[in-house]
């Protein structure tokens, strides 16, 4: 008894605290929405400084032309190596140092081993942080790691296959959708570069001519090109 007494207790005191850190002020707020664009600055950074993996809808679009691209908020980020939660500790304390307060918290995803940064204001997520199982197949764009669209497209038929995710089976057509009429797209080749004739004649020959004791060079041009 005396044990879930402390239990409860301290999930209380978390909860005021969590509360409590919640509270910013005008000040805090105005400087907050002043410098949000520099989050994707942020995360972007790091990912690329870390070699992480970005994956998901950002992959997407990174792969996509503009006319497919879908807009979206947040980041999926995949990790090879360390700790979930501790790269999105790192990043939110980034955020927070660059942003210039403490407007980002990190918490415990639904989904086992994901941890989110959201925001304080709206509680928003804005990263989402996960420990790959497999060997992810990667594309290389402006030097970031993006998941190839084979990974993608893997990922959104097993979702489909699996009828607790039937959440988020029209999301998951939609992108499916948007990868195949990427993948109908002509091709853009690459051009061809046309071959010029070069003559292995030099253009200038200079003879030097030597009639009797006196001696005296002669120079005339070769036209390389013929007449016909």
């Amino acid at each position: 008894m005396g044990n879930l007494f402390l239990v409860i207790l301290d999930s209380l005191f978390k909860e005021i605290y969590f509360n409590t850190s919640m509270v910013l002020t005008r000040k805090q707020k105005i400087s907050f929405y002043k410098n949000r664009k520099k989050v994707g600055e942020v995360i972007i950074d790091h990912v690329k400084k870390k070699k992480h993996i970005i994956f998901g809808a950002r992959s997407l679009n990174a792969h996509f032309p503009s006319f497919l691209d879908k807009e979206t908020v947040d980041y999926d980020v995949l990790i090879e190596k360390g700790s979930a939660k501790k790269v999105a500790t790192r990043l939110e304390k980034k955020l927070d140092k660059r942003l210039g307060g403490d407007f980002f918290i990190v918490e415990k995803a639904v989904h086992g081993g994901t941890y989110k940064v959201k925001r304080k204001l709206g509680k928003e997520g804005i990263i989402d942080v996960s420990k790959s199982e497999k060997k992810v197949p990667t594309d290389k764009i402006r030097g970031v790691r993006y998941s190839k669209l084979s990974f993608e497209r893997e990922k959104i038929r097993e979702s489909l296959a699996d009828p607790k995710s039937k959440f988020r089976h029209e999301k998951d057509r939609e992108r499916l959708g948007r990868i195949k009429i990427f993948e109908s797209l002509p091709k853009k080749r690459k051009p061809v570069r046309k071959k010029t004739f070069k003559s292995r004649l030099p253009k200038k020959i200079k003879v030097r001519v030597n009639p009797g004791r006196a001696s005296f060079p002669i120079n005339f041009k070769v036209n390389t090109r013929p007449n016909f």
